[in-house]
């Protein structure tokens, strides 16, 4: 007994000690150029998701930031950056960030009904529900709902939507903090303004791409354990834009509200 407890502490401490991969990925890739005329840097910017983005730009050593800038979903814009430093690297130095949705939207009341995210005839454990304590603390996640599937599971579209985002390269995953930036998801912009997504993913995992229209319950992917993660499992959220970012917002589902749903739970279509 002693033994097995020695062989179970060295794989978790093998499996939490992973080096953590260099590469980082993105859910899209975002449309930018650069260049400067005198004083000037002028900014050209494409959305290439369905999905408004809102970009904060900052030029290097600047203590100035550029207005917060929404594109809608497929827009373009140039953006004029008057800089009293410029030099021959001044364009190239932009650090931005961006946000899905616009907050100033006229927004559904978020009263559509989802299914569950896996197929019909299949039933699920609810491992963490709102508010769990494990990792449901913050606004982004206070109200996702975790189900209880195992690596390889199909994940299916809780909603009719567009895919914004995919993130499958990773394959790595841990009960650790430092493992959050390197969850594979899926995020699906909805008609309302809404979004919903499917994280934790298996590596490569991925039935979709970011341009693709899905239906509720198409198969989209394939559940796993990369990222923040105590254990295989899906991670359900659904969130919507605010003015600081985004937040989860309480789901319902087609037969039952999200905020019913408790850990040990049994759920199926």
């Amino acid at each position: 007994m002693k033994y097995l407890s020695l062989v179970i502490t060295i794989f978790y401490f093998s499996i939490n000690c992973a080096p953590l991969p260099e590469q980082r990925y993105s859910q899209f890739t975002f449309q930018k150029n650069s260049y400067q005329d005198g004083d000037s840097v002028f900014i050209e910017l494409v959305n290439p998701v369905a999905a408004p983005i809102r970009i904060n730009l900052q030029l290097e050593n600047s203590d100035s930031s550029l207005v917060r800038t929404l594109l809608p979903g497929y827009g373009d814009t140039t953006l004029t950056y008057h800089y009293k430093y410029v030099d021959s690297t001044t364009a190239k130095d932009l650090d931005y960030f961006i946000t899905f949705g616009d907050p100033t939207s006229s927004l559904a009341d978020t009263s559509f009904r989802y299914a569950f995210p896996f197929p019909k005839g299949k039933g699920y454990k609810i491992m963490q529900g709102y508010n769990g304590k494990f990792s449901h603390t913050s606004e982004y996640s206070r109200y996702a709902v975790d189900f209880d599937m195992s690596i390889g599971d199909t994940v299916t579209a809780a909603l009719d939507g567009v895919v914004i985002g995919v993130i499958e390269n990773y394959n790595i995953g841990g009960s650790s903090r430092k493992y959050r930036p390197f969850a594979n998801y899926i995020t699906l912009f909805h008609s309302d303004g809404t979004m919903s997504q499917y994280t934790h993913l298996k590596h490569k995992g991925s039935f979709v791409e970011v341009g693709d229209t899905v239906k509720k319950y198409q198969p989209i992917g394939l559940s796993g354990n990369t990222g923040f993660s105590s254990g295989a499992h899906l991670h359900f959220n659904t969130i919507i834009p605010t003015d600081d970012g985004a937040k989860s917002f309480p789901v319902t589902f087609e037969r039952v509200e999200g905020n019913e749903l408790k850990k040990g739970d049994t759920v199926s279509h």
